[in-house]
């Protein structure tokens, strides 16, 4: 008699795949907003004086 097929791995095989499409979202959402905490300043910012610190960091 089986009661409970997925006994100790339903989190693997129900959860995580369900998970996958939640975390592809948040690593593009926190690509974008590192990227944009970068260039934004770099665009706007031209003067050495007033860069931002990621921007002096990666600046020759």
């Amino acid at each position: 008699m089986y009661v409970d097929i997925l006994a100790g791995q339903g989190f693997r095989y129900v959860v995580l795949p369900m998970l996958k499409p939640v975390s592809v979202t948040a690593l593009v959402l926190n690509a974008v907003a590192v990227w944009n905490d970068f260039f934004t300043p770099l665009l706007y910012l031209s003067g050495s004086a007033q860069q931002t610190m990621p921007v002096a960091i990666a600046a020759p």
